[in-house]
């Protein structure tokens, strides 16, 4: 049976053991950040950014902790190391010799290690119950609900321009004024009485009517007056470009034409959601561009233009 009295004799040998041994807090700091810092690479791969970021920053902190919890198990083991121990053979005194040295200092550093591990997981599961779901799954479900709208847009579109909303006429009310014309007068009674002679008659004074007042004039009715521009045609309807920069002679009968400007906004529409959804934008511009050059512009009436409309509506849209 050995026993081992870690006072005076050793006092010495202890303390040189112990200053060589104080570096291994920080190849036990290095150890904790290399492992957290791979975990939260390996999370970022997985598209995991928040648990990914959440431990390398953990492992930053560990850095700096860890140090501080290799000092406080340190302490520990200064106020729980016995003064003497016994033991049965010469490893059992190796080892417990080991243990009294960097024992507590060791589990001090893997407490300190778990507690960032808990603390990073917790900053993932707060910030994740935070947020109600993962973002890329209603840009998913957006994006293949759009064909739907599209189509939808299209049949409304089409049946527009099959049916376009009639026009109100303006009817003016007939004019308050006209209840209000004059009764023709009936004529006079005969006078009642004695008839005085004439030469009484002649020396009356002259009474003069005043003069009737004049009929207020009938307020002006509201016409509709169409729209010029400096090119000199009509504007009646609102198509999706700007008719006072129209240039070309189907722009001109669109403009002219409440069912043509109709039809082009809901191409517009249709192109539009299109185009959102589109894998390849380059090629639908380049296709909305070569139906405008060689199919629209090439129409000369309205039936012509309203077709063309209804053909690339329909071709738009995805079956």
């Amino acid at each position: 049976m050995f026993g081992l009295n870690t006072f005076p004799k050793d006092a010495s040998d202890l303390t040189k053991i112990r200053k060589s041994v104080s570096p291994m807090a920080w190849i036990c700091a290095g150890l904790g950040f290399l492992f957290l810092f791979c975990v939260g690479i390996s999370d970022f791969r997985e598209s995991h950014l928040l648990a990914g970021l959440a431990k390398i920053v953990c492992g930053v902190g560990y850095v700096f902790v860890a140090p501080i919890a290799w000092t406080i198990g340190d302490q520990i083991r200064k106020f729980t190391q016995p003064d003497m121990f016994f033991t049965s053979s010469a490893g059992e005194t190796f080892r417990t010799r080991i243990f009294w040295m960097v024992g507590p200092q060791f589990i001090s550093v893997f407490i300190a290690f778990g507690g960032m591990i808990f603390l990073a997981d917790a900053i993932k599961s707060s910030k994740s119950d935070d947020a109600p779901e993962n973002k890329s799954r209603p840009v998913a479900v957006q994006v293949k609900s759009q064909p739907v709208a599209i189509k939808k847009i299209s049949q409304s579109a089409a049946a527009e321009v099959k049916s376009p909303p009639a026009i109100a006429e303006n009817k003016v009310p007939p004019s308050a004024d006209v209840a209000r014309q004059p009764v023709a007068a009936s004529p006079p009674d005969a006078p009642s009485g004695e008839v005085k002679p004439a030469s009484q008659v002649e020396n009356l004074p002259v009474v003069t009517e005043a003069p009737a007042p004049a009929p207020a004039p009938a307020p002006a009715q509201r016409v509709p007056v169409a729209v010029t521009n400096t090119n000199n045609f009509t504007i009646t309807g609102h198509p999706s470009f700007d008719c006072g920069k129209a240039s070309t002679k189907s722009e001109h009968l669109i403009c002219a034409s409440e069912k043509l400007s109709q039809a082009d906004v809901n191409l517009k529409k249709v192109y539009r959601m299109a185009f959102i959804v589109s894998p390849d934008k380059d090629t639908l511009q380049r296709q909305q561009n070569d139906w405008l050059k060689n199919e629209r512009d090439q129409c000369a009436d309205e039936t012509c233009l309203l077709d063309a409309y209804k053909n690339r509506i329909a071709q738009i849209v995805p079956r």
